[in-house]
């Protein structure tokens, strides 16, 4: 799988790194959009963790920032849009109530 190389490209110091914050927001927006679609999340994150991890330990990390920011968005396409789903799926109309 090619993604979870290229978040690690957009996020280690070196000639794929993008400097600029707006155009880098704007990138990880447009991974995390794709990444809704992946149907293998988990072999990304545990591809994607790898990758982090010698990032941080080579600090070789471009941006802290960058990196918290992308965790901040992974997070929530995997926790939170399930919860939201589920919370959906099963509350109950306006003006019913249980019996």
């Amino acid at each position: 799988m090619c993604y979870d190389r290229y978040c690690d490209l957009i996020l280690k110091k070196g000639p794929g790194n993008i400097s600029d914050e707006n155009q880098m927001e704007a990138t990880q927006n447009d991974v995390v959009s794709l990444f809704k679609y992946l149907s293998d999340k988990d072999v990304f994150m545990m591809v994607y963790s790898k990758l982090l991890s010698k990032r941080l330990i080579n600090d070789i990390s471009a941006s802290e920032d960058a990196e918290n920011a992308m965790i901040v968005k992974l997070k929530v396409i995997l926790f939170l849009a399930p919860l939201l789903y589920i919370n959906d799926t099963f509350s109950l109309p306006k003006g019913s109530s249980i019996v």
